[in-house]
């Protein structure tokens, strides 16, 4: 995420020089951009310090936490882990750890009903997935059982568990991350439905260089820098995510993305019948607000478009035989279609 140069307050005024900037609320100018932009650019920073990823790939992470939703794959060993666990130390959250396996039960997430012989009663007892920050390591080795009882959590951030007549809400400004590894796609893994896919709201492939494996060894040599807390709790990055409706997008540029998710849909590239609905279109809206507001705009650009083309479509997506088998990947199709993005 870029630093302006100027401050934020007279970056934002040559904003409104636009009449729809002009349409936002003055109170949101003086205190909210000023402070969102801050914080964002803070928990960039420090996440930034600890952990060894491209500045790019950086700014995605920044952009799943602030939506709540993020998506970690890659071989294992790149990092992912020490997302989650820097995210959580620098948001100051509490911090939910669930490995997946194939005989992890939905109890095991959610929580389960337990006797108090106290009261003599059965009681709820949650489950890590009430973390701030709950990380679900290796996702896709656990069974579509476990995983579409969380399914309910990443749509509508609730949970009902089984056996228990009664529906308990998550954190509100609670950030969930999955890691899957996949390098070893075949071995005690379990096909992830689209479905799933589609409530991740922002996807970053992770991987190293041979120049940040040097960084990563020199690191262990000398000592890694401990995540410190820059945000004084989690309700702060709900507080951004609640504000992205201020940031404005043109009409141009809505018709835009329909119109690029539509192009990407039809691409003989990939398998048919895929983005049908319409919860891209709105993340891919959400995540270039976040990244116009990293850069201190009032209002998103096609720049801030293409980034979130790169974000949210890929893992969404999935290419056919013969375009895998030629080594062309879902992000090269999107990079491809960039270009409709004006």
């Amino acid at each position: 995420m870029a630093i302006i140069n100027e401050s934020i307050g007279e970056n934002v005024m040559t904003n409104l020089e636009n009449p729809e900037d002009r349409a936002i609320r003055g109170s949101f100018i003086d205190t909210e951009l000023q402070e969102s932009h801050a914080t964002l650019q803070a928990l960039e920073a420090e996440v930034g310090r600890v952990v060894v990823i491209d500045d790019e790939k950086l700014e995605a992470v920044i952009g799943g936490v602030v939506l709540g939703r993020l998506l970690l794959t890659g071989s294992f060993g790149t990092g992912k882990t020490e997302i989650a666990k820097a995210i959580a130390g620098a948001i100051n959250g509490t911090y939910g750890h669930v490995q997946g396996t194939s005989d992890l039960m939905p109890s095991d997430v959610l929580g389960k009903a337990i006797y108090n012989p106290a009261t003599r009663q059965m009681e709820f007892a949650k489950g890590p997935i009430f973390s701030e920050v709950f990380f679900f390591d290796e996702g896709n080795r656990a069974t579509p059982k476990t995983k579409s009882a969380m399914l309910e959590a990443a749509n509508s951030g609730e949970v009902t568990p089984a056996g228990i007549n009664e529906t308990y809400k998550l954190p509100a400004s609670q950030v969930q991350i999955e890691a899957r590894n996949d390098f070893d796609i075949e071995e005690g893994t379990y096909p992830t439905p689209q479905a799933d896919d589609d409530r991740k709201k922002v996807g970053v492939l992770m991987t190293l260089t041979k120049e940040q494996k040097h960084e990563i060894a020199g690191r262990r040599a000398y000592g890694t820098p401990e995540v410190k807390a820059v945000v004084e709790s989690p309700s702060r990055i709900g507080q951004i995510r609640e504000n992205l409706g201020r940031i404005s997008v043109s009409r141009d540029l809505t018709s835009a993305i329909v119109e690029f998710g539509e192009a990407l849909a039809s691409d003989e590239k990939l398998e048919q019948g895929q983005l049908a609905g319409a919860r891209h279109i709105n993340d891919m809206i959400d995540l270039s607000r976040v990244h116009a507001l990293a850069r201190g705009s009032l209002k998103i650009n096609k720049e801030d478009v293409q980034f979130a083309a790169k974000y949210t479509l890929p893992h969404r997506i999935r290419t056919t035989y013969d375009a895998q088998n030629n080594g062309v990947s879902a992000m090269d199709i999107v990079k491809d279609k960039l270009n409709l993005i004006s």
